[in-house]
């Protein structure tokens, strides 16, 4: 079975339960994993959280998320009108004495979730995509 959804979202950190409302449910009904669902709920939170906070911040900024099923494969995009971290913080991000710093957190919880990591960054904004496969 495969699904296509995609929502929008104002950037306010309200907004990040409506997304794990929205998606996380449909993921489980489709996978019947827990593990894998719980994997996508965490890093999923993430990087929605890291796009409301480290995003544009002006009233008309949409946040957009994109999720693609195919097959055992769960493929979403978290789009925003920003830049995108400074450094390629997913690479390999090291837990070390500041790992329960903000900015080194998520990105360590999204590394250790999702199966692959890619970042774009253009003239339009930032996208960060996440693939999960079953473990």
């Amino acid at each position: 079975m495969s699904l296509n959804k995609s929502l929008e979202i104002s950037p306010q950190l309200e907004n990040i339960r409506c997304v794990s409302d929205e998606m996380i449910s449909e993921i489980y009904k489709i996978s019947n994993d827990s593990d894998l669902t719980f994997r996508i709920d965490i890093a999923l939170t993430e990087a929605v959280t890291n796009a409301i906070k480290h995003g544009p911040a002006d009233e008309n900024s949409i946040i957009r998320i994109e999720y693609i099923s195919q097959g055992e494969k769960h493929i979403f995009h978290v789009e925003d009108k920003g830049r995108g971290p400074e450094n390629n913080i997913f690479k390999n991000p090291q837990p070390s004495e500041d790992r329960l710093l903000e900015n080194k957190r998520g990105a360590i919880m999204i590394h250790w979730a999702a199966d692959e990591i890619i970042q774009q960054v253009d003239k339009s904004g930032y996208k960060l995509t996440l693939i999960f496969k079953p473990h």
